[in-house]
């Protein structure tokens, strides 16, 4: 498995902008009464949003799992239906 980095910076304050390997900056930030300007997600959202999108993005890999499987059972099916109807047929011995 690849090492996997995160840049996180101070914007102002408690403002923190925040990137991993995807390029794809986001903004973390505090209410007003913490120090912050509310520019930004707060942390622990995101951390809940993280962690409720694993069960989605894994059935969606599943998902697509199966649905090549039952492809390739269905394709091996009927080509082996296809070879039974060209078979040529022999008579059967008493």
């Amino acid at each position: 498995m690849a090492v996997k980095t995160a840049l996180v910076r101070q914007v102002r304050g408690i403002t923190l902008a925040g990137k991993t390997d995807s390029n794809h900056w986001v903004m973390m930030d505090g209410p007003p009464e913490f120090g912050g300007s509310n520019a930004g997600t707060r942390p622990k959202e995101l951390l809940l949003l993280a962690l409720g999108g694993i069960i989605p993005f894994l059935s969606f890999i599943l998902e697509g799992r199966v649905a090549r499987e039952v492809r390739q059972y269905l394709a091996q099916r009927e080509a082996a239906e296809l070879e039974a109807q060209t078979a040529p047929a022999t008579e059967s011995t008493r």
